[in-house]
């Protein structure tokens, strides 16, 4: 159950972006395919697979819907992205969000913090327990060397909120 659901994940986080308002509405998305708009990358937007989540134990493309309860059922899940990718870290905090939904506590692991980061992590959640522009500033984002903070605040802003 794990793989498909992990090739799914990814597959909906790597597409790399949807087709854009205009291309959507002139050509309805096929049975099986719904992503929200707003999306931000301007590249490959009419491929005809973006936007889509394929299946790989069923073999078909399955709906937002039909992934999330996937996901609910399942007691690991590995979210990747291309890191300076918005859509990816949008798409992975609705996930996250999900995730936590129905008094589920999520656990979420970073690999941009380091296990020495942990004493300032703590000290941040203790002292600003939703505060995830605080959290970026007790592990110094600014200077880790990871692309700029405001692609990831979605996703750490949505572990907090879970």
């Amino acid at each position: 159950m794990m793989r498909p659901l992990l090739a799914a994940s990814l597959l909906l986080l790597v597409s790399g972006c949807a087709r854009s308002a205009a291309t959507r509405s002139a050509s309805p998305a096929p049975t099986g395919e719904t992503l929200q708009d707003g999306w931000q990358s301007p590249l490959h937007q009419d491929h005809p697979l973006v936007g889509r989540i394929w299946n790989v134990k069923a073999a078909r493309f399955v709906d937002e819907a039909e992934l999330l309860a996937a996901l609910r059922d399942a007691r690991f899940v590995v979210l990747g992205e291309r890191h300076d990718q918005p859509d990816h870290h949008r798409l992975q905090a609705k996930l996250v969000r999900e995730l936590g939904s129905g008094g589920r506590k999520p656990a979420l692991a970073f690999e941009m913090l380091d296990v020495e980061q942990q004493p300032a992590v703590d000290a941040s959640l203790a002292k600003a327990p939703g505060d995830a522009d605080a959290l970026a500033i007790a592990v110094d984002w600014a200077r880790s060397g990871w692309p700029d903070w405001s692609l990831y605040r979605p996703v750490f802003s949505a572990g907090l909120e879970a």
